[in-house]
């Protein structure tokens, strides 16, 4: 007598299974037919001005052999020099390879590890960040103070305004330091551009490649950013 509501119980279930499982297959497809279908094109924004196609072919013409020699050579440094170059466009737009910059007119940085100017600390106890000359934007803002290091050239720019650059353009490898007052909040922009083995084409040659595109890796470390 037990075992008959246990089997109509269990008839029940298997009656409610194929029930359930039509209702949420029917839900599933409602939602799927209520959802708009994908873009097929994203709404880009027009380029102002409009955007056109330059092409440049061969190679660079050196206008600077060397930005700044090494002043304090030694041997076993790695010694590259920075050379920079023109190119011309079919269009005759003109280009500065590397990269267009300001290393000729503009203040370098103080250095925190420079071998051609032989400031070589072992740690930061042997720096003194009072000595280093602090750039005025702000009369009333406060002291901020940065370190930055680039493979292998860098510009600081504050608020728009460039504050110094790369005493080193390619290597030896350094660093820097940078102390600015300024309001807060303020923006940090930086240019930053790598050394080229093959600088004239803009490719970076080695004996494990014919050629890679070339890149740039900086660090840098404000610790009262904004």
């Amino acid at each position: 007598m037990l075992k008959v509501p246990q089997a109509q119980s269990s008839l029940r279930a298997r009656m409610w299974l194929p029930i359930t499982a039509t209702a949420v297959l029917l839900l599933f497809s409602v939602a799927q037919a209520q959802q708009s279908p994908p873009p097929s094109k994203l709404p880009l924004p027009k380029a102002d001005p409009p955007a056109k196609r330059i092409i440049t072919q061969g190679l660079a013409k050196m206008v600077t052999e060397d930005l700044i020699p090494c002043a304090n050579p030694k041997p076993g440094m790695n010694l590259r020099k920075n050379p920079v170059g023109e190119i011309m466009a079919q269009d005759g737009t003109k280009f500065t390879v590397p990269v267009a910059n300001n290393f000729a007119t503009a203040p370098k940085l103080p250095d925190l590890y420079n071998e051609c100017s032989g400031v070589m600390p072992k740690d930061m106890s042997e720096v003194d960040l009072n000595k280093v000359p602090i750039v005025e934007l702000d009369k009333d803002g406060e002291v901020i103070t940065g370190f930055m290091v680039a493979d292998n050239y860098f510009e600081l720019y504050i608020n728009g305004q460039l504050i110094g650059v790369d005493a080193t353009p390619f290597t030896p490898f350094n660093s820097h330091v940078a102390r600015f007052r300024v309001k807060r909040p303020y923006t940090i922009a930086v240019l930053a551009r790598t050394g080229k083995t093959s600088w004239a084409s803009g490719w970076r040659c080695s004996r494990a490649t014919l050629g890679i595109p070339a890149t740039e890796g900086s660090l840098a470390s404000f610790p009262t950013a904004p």
